[in-house]
């Protein structure tokens, strides 16, 4: 049995400011590609036209910016992308390929970048977590429906009882047919 869900946790990510020598001042959410280019263009490549600092594949990335108490513009921003990396890995392992990361001059020292760091390292882990708590593997490749990023998940039906036994259901050894 397979099932498709919504990829983006960024709502449920716990509080940046947590840390004891992070900022107290900030705010993290999933942001537009839009959002990230002029900070990307300032920081990055000041020289270059901002139409340069748009990824070919911003498209299919996740973007992230820290927003002061006082600003409605992010002050940092990264973008990940799911992605191979060009080296071995375990088989059926993910990877993660950060780019783009930038904090705003005015800003770096802070732990600005530490806490948005720690912000998309605790989305990365906890999109599959919940699922995984429950038996569930993704499989393939992610796709979209208009912006909204889908994974495919999938256990086997002895998993499944196992997990509907562990929840409270019937200890019956009977396979339930699906």
């Amino acid at each position: 049995m397979d099932a498709s869900s919504p990829a983006d946790v960024s709502s449920a990510a716990p509080d940046p400011t947590a840390h004891p020598d992070g900022p107290t001042d900030v705010a993290i959410r999933k942001i537009s590609v839009e959002e990230t280019l002029p900070l990307r263009h300032a920081v990055l490549w000041p020289n270059l036209p901002i139409s340069a600092t748009r990824l070919p594949d911003d498209d299919i990335g996740s973007h992230f910016g820290v927003f002061s108490s006082s600003s409605t513009t992010p002050i940092a921003v990264i973008s990940i992308f799911n992605e191979p990396l060009p080296i071995d890995k375990p088989q059926g392992s993910k990877a993660v390929r950060f780019r783009k990361f930038a904090c705003h001059q005015d800003h770096q020292g802070r732990g600005i970048g530490t806490a948005l760091l720690r912000h998309v390292f605790w989305v990365a882990a906890a999109e599959m977590g919940a699922h995984a708590k429950r038996g569930m593997h993704p499989f393939g490749e992610r796709f979209y429906k208009g912006p909204v990023e889908y994974v495919r998940m999938s256990i086997t039906a002895d998993d499944a009882l196992e997990e509907y036994r562990r929840a409270g259901g019937s200890s019956s050894t009977k396979t339930p047919s699906f």
